[in-house]
């Protein structure tokens, strides 16, 4: 199937991803709280502008006024 968009990745690559995905996992889950609070409001004000433009945010959906 040479030159089709859509062919299936090579194996070796997936597994090379998933490992790399359980890595970033276990290193995230090894975060002080602080730190995990900061990226989630950090998430947040990224990702607000992006969900605004698609649809009328709800009050509960706006970010936190906070600052950690």
């Amino acid at each position: 199937m040479a030159g089709n968009r859509y062919a299936r990745p090579a194996p070796a690559l997936v597994a090379a991803q998933r490992r790399a995905k359980d890595l970033w996992h276990r290193q995230q889950a090894q975060l002080p709280i602080e730190e995990k609070i900061r990226l989630l409001l950090d998430l947040q004000r990224k990702l607000y502008p992006v969900l605004q433009q698609r649809r009328r945010m709800r009050p509960w959906e706006r970010p936190w006024e906070i600052e950690p």
